[in-house]
């Protein structure tokens, strides 16, 4: 009976693989099939909904820089500028939509108001906008007895981008001032100018003659040549650009003064000649890393982040190769802000900063960046360097206190509360999660020796991804694969293996319908706790318990039973071992 259930559980695994093997087995393996077999087929895919996924994925349907027509079907004006109003960001490069499509938006959220929300971040700062929102909003507040959270979003849209609000504004501008070696408030100021000048010029001047307060006196510089240009007036748009300029490229000046006059140069449209200035700054290495208060803010980096990434790419492919460690260093830090368009060219380009890292110069953990893109391209080229940093080595030192009295009982102490500090230092490896999810994308078996080395290293949370990558990188013969599988089954009944059959389908008919979501590689990583990593092995290898290649065996078994494709070896070889397991079995 035993051989019979380890016989079932590892059919079981074959169909939860996905493939069919046509194999003349025993009467009783036959009978499972056909049970099996005989269950209700899955509805077929609405071919609709597919072609309009394939289309949308294959034609970068998403991408900022093909927008639907205006005539376009009105499902595809309100999807893409949904997506569009989803991945705004405050720092970066936003795309709005045309006046014919912002129309055709407008007559569909008149249907359905509540989707208003959904589209703010992308409405563009004109009048007519204004006033639709304004409309919906007076109709909407008319409506509501209770709170409403949308109702609040769109208050806060209109406030910063009309004069319907625009005292709420004055009083928040009317508090800007240098604090933090910054400024407070800017936004309000810059808004208040934009919606209602009269109000924000008295403000501004004051700001603009104000010594004392250097920073806010760049805002207002910032707020000045903003009007002018909204203006078209030629001669102050000239003169504030000109300040603006110089405050750049004063060395004195303090980082914060430097910052926000490279803000408001990068956040205004585009001028002639401003490529070329741009281009000359990455020669200052002041300007490499603008620390204020203790952080490095965007510098340099903030054109890249206002402009289309398609600009400015193939110049800093160029300049990345200087021979200048300033102009180096500062083409380095830019094409990181590209690494989310998934380019792998701007990839390959920083390749030599896993290996070497003096390559360039590091302001905020921008290797761990680099690192983690490496989870969404295969590039056989950059397997060297994940290696390298995968056993990158940092040792800090680690301050420890303990009461006096638990270390000196044999000694009078006079203040019991006496804390002893001590010093002690501890080995990091920064890359290494990173690194070992990296190499998973690769599936080099370069990197076999270098993960089976880490696997009797790492903490218990970590080992599985480990496994996992070892897997993909061919790291397992297939005998151990079969063995890995037959300790799965032997401690698993079969309600669960139908369960996670079940789950399997549903997971494979899932992922014919959705891409799995791109990895932000600006946000920080948090490493998992042990429960977190390692629920499914929670009882079988705890985090208390030292290594054991038996958790190994068992982990790879679990990956195996989850996986969506696997070898052909492996599925020979496991229907092998069943027909092997059926001829112990005697017949039912």
């Amino acid at each position: 009976m035993r051989n019979l259930l380890i016989t079932l559980c590892l059919f079981v695994t074959l169909i939860v693989f996905g493939t069919f093997v046509s194999i003349q087995v025993s009467q009783a393996q036959n009978s499972v099939a056909s049970d099996l077999l005989n269950l209700p087929a899955p509805p077929p895919p609405n071919p609709l909904v597919e072609n309009n996924y394939k289309r949308r994925t294959k034609d970068d349907f998403y991408k900022k820089n093909n927008p639907p027509k205006d005539d376009a079907p009105i499902e595809d004006l309100l999807d893409y500028w949904k997506s569009q109003n989803e991945s705004y960001k405050q720092l970066g490069y936003n795309v709005k939509p045309s006046d014919g499509s912002l129309e055709r938006m407008f007559a569909e959220i008149e249907k359905k108001p509540e989707n208003l929300v959904n589209f703010l971040n992308i409405l563009p700062d004109k009048p007519e906008a204004a006033d639709f929102v304004k409309r919906i909003y007076d109709r909407e507040l008319a409506n509501d007895d209770d709170e409403n959270y949308q109702l609040e979003r769109i208050k806060q849209w209109l406030t910063y981008h009309s004069n319907y609000f625009s005292d709420d504004l004055l009083k928040m501008a009317q508090q800007v001032g240098d604090a933090n070696e910054y400024v407070t408030n800017q936004e309000a100021l810059l808004a208040l100018a934009k919606v209602d000048w009269e109000k924000a010029r008295p403000i501004i001047d004051r700001l603009y003659g104000d010594k004392n307060q250097p920073v806010s006196q760049v805002l207002a510089s910032w707020a000045l040549y903003q009007h002018a240009l909204e203006t078209d007036s030629a001669n102050d748009i000239e003169r504030y650009r000109d300040e603006l300029k110089a405050t750049v490229e004063n060395k004195s000046a303090t980082n914060g003064i430097r910052d926000l006059a490279m803000d408001a140069l990068s956040h205004t449209p585009d001028f002639k000649g401003r490529d070329d200035w741009y281009f000359s700054l990455l020669e200052d290495e002041t300007l490499a890393d603008l620390r204020v208060n203790g952080q490095s803010y965007t510098g340099l980096t903030t054109l890249m982040y206002y402009s289309p990434p398609e600009k400015y790419i193939e110049k800093m492919l160029e300049l990345v190769k200087s021979n200048n460690p300033a102009v180096r260093n500062a083409a380095v830090r830019n094409l990181i802000t590209f690494l989310d368009e998934k380019n792998p060219e701007v990839v390959k380009a920083l390749l030599p900063w896993l290996e070497n890292p003096n390559w360039a110069k590091e302001v905020s953990n921008e290797r761990r960046q680099l690192v983690t893109a490496l989870r969404n391209f295969t590039l056989p080229e950059s397997v060297p360097g994940l290696i390298a940093v995968l056993n990158e080595k940092e040792t800090r030192k680690v301050s420890t206190s303990m009461n006096a009295n638990s270390n000196m009982s044999s000694v009078v102490v006079i203040n019991s509360n006496i804390v002893v500090d001590s010093i002690s230092k501890e080995d990091s490896y920064p890359f290494r999660d990173a690194a070992i999810s990296a190499l998973a994308m690769q599936k080099d078996m370069r990197a076999v020796p270098a993960l089976r080395l880490i696997l009797p290293e790492v903490e218990n949370w970590q080992r599985s991804n480990v496994v996992q990558a070892l897997l993909a990188s061919n790291g397992f013969t297939v005998s151990e694969q079969i063995e890995a599988l037959e300790i799965v089954a032997k401690n698993i009944n079969l309600s669960e293996a139908a369960m996670m059959t079940n789950m399997n389908m549903s997971s494979n008919m899932s992922s014919n319908m959705m891409e799995s979501p791109p990895v932000e590689l600006r946000s920080i990583e948090v490493p998992m706790t042990g429960n977190m990593a390692t629920r499914d092995f929670k009882d079988y290898s705890p985090m208390s318990r030292p290594y054991n290649p038996s958790d190994t065996k068992y982990m790879l078994g679990s990956h195996l039973i989850s996986a969506s494709e696997v070898s052909d070896a492996l599925v020979a070889a496991l229907v092998e071992r069943i027909t092997e397991l059926d001829t112990k079995q005697p017949p039912l």
